[in-house]
């Protein structure tokens, strides 16, 4: 089915479990109050027919396949559990008539925050099958795939304990890790889990994407570890989660111009700027989502006052800054 495949105000309070679910679309939708949803194997891969149209559907209007595994929306979506459950979903490639919105198995829409979810043991995968990822907005036919996604939580109300608590999974995915809209202090604890690279990464795989830099401190602070993992042999390295490392500026001081070299030890979005003694901002040299690697930009003073400056440069939540001299 590309509807859900469980689905109902009439689930609260109740208990689902030992299912097996095959779908092209979605599995679960979690409204009400007071589940429990454990014990089931999902997984959701697509294949379209064209006997099997998307809900709202025309001659003139393509609906895009919704690509959702668990889904926590709305006020009324409190006190429930999801537990000890496997869900696998696959970003397919357009297939003759059909394409589909990124594959997202952990989709959380969950706008009270004390609403006490949680979800923990369980395993979730996120594939695409693409290879050069597309990461537009959600709900289009971007490329990619993210193991925790948030959907339109940027104006919840920020008091209270926590709307979800997110602990002791395993999450596995080749592109993204955790991405979407959320306010920067909403609270969604996400502690003691694995993060692990899948087989056959994007070019542009990454922890984070659009994710506010004060829950990507709580979310790297929280004990969960990002492996990369070597699917040939077998061999596996923890994340560098520090994001940035060996900084150098050559020459210092300079007369005109200089080279800021950097390296990232996984791809990031990147933004390096440059202030005057006064702390005013003089340059943006970069700000763009960067590969992992090393980079060099170039930094010309061209007709400011000779003295110190000072650059910062940002990665997600964590920045990092030195100084420089300019001498004429």
């Amino acid at each position: 089915m590309n509807g859900y495949a469980i689905y109902g105000s009439g689930l609260k309070g109740g208990k689902i479990f030992d299912n097996r679910i095959s779908s092209v679309g979605r599995t679960i939708h979690l409204t009400a109050a007071d589940i429990e949803y454990y014990g089931n194997r999902a997984t959701t891969k697509g294949h379209m027919t064209l006997s099997d149209r998307p809900q709202g559907s025309g001659i003139w209007l393509e609906r895009r396949v919704e690509l959702h595994g668990i889904k926590f929306e709305g006020t009324g979506a409190k006190n429930i559990k999801v537990y000890d459950n496997f869900m696998e979903i696959t970003k397919p490639q357009p297939d003759g008539e059909w394409d589909y919105v990124p594959a997202t198995p952990l989709n959380i829409a969950s706008y009270d925050p004390n609403a006490m979810n949680e979800v923990y043991n369980n395993k979730v995968i996120s594939h695409t099958t693409y290879r050069a990822t597309r990461h537009g907005p959600y709900g289009d036919s971007g490329e990619w795939a993210s193991s925790i996604y948030f959907v339109g939580m940027t104006n919840v109300s920020d008091q209270g304990l926590y709307s979800v608590y997110i602990h002791d999974n395993e999450f596995i995915s080749n592109d993204l890790f955790i991405s979407g809209d959320i306010r920067e202090t909403h609270i969604v604890r996400i502690e003691d889990n694995i993060f692990r690279l899948g087989p056959e990464p994007t070019n542009e795989y990454a922890i984070f994407r659009s994710v506010p830099p004060a829950m990507q401190d709580r979310v790297l602070n929280g004990n969960n570890t990002f492996i990369m993992g070597d699917t040939t042999s077998g061999v596996e390295n923890q994340f560098d989660v520090s994001g940035i490392t060996k900084i150098q500026i050559f020459p210092n001081p300079f007369a005109q111009s200089t080279i800021i070299n950097y390296e990232l030890s996984m791809p990031s979005s990147v933004i390096l700027k440059v202030y005057d003694a006064l702390g005013i901002e003089v340059a943006v040299i970069v700000d763009e989502f960067q590969p992992a690697g090393t980079h060099s930009c170039l930094f010309n003073a061209g007709n400011h006052w000779q003295g110190m400056y000072s650059y910062t440069i940002q990665i997600g939540g964590r920045v990092e800054s030195g100084k420089m001299m300019l001498v004429r």
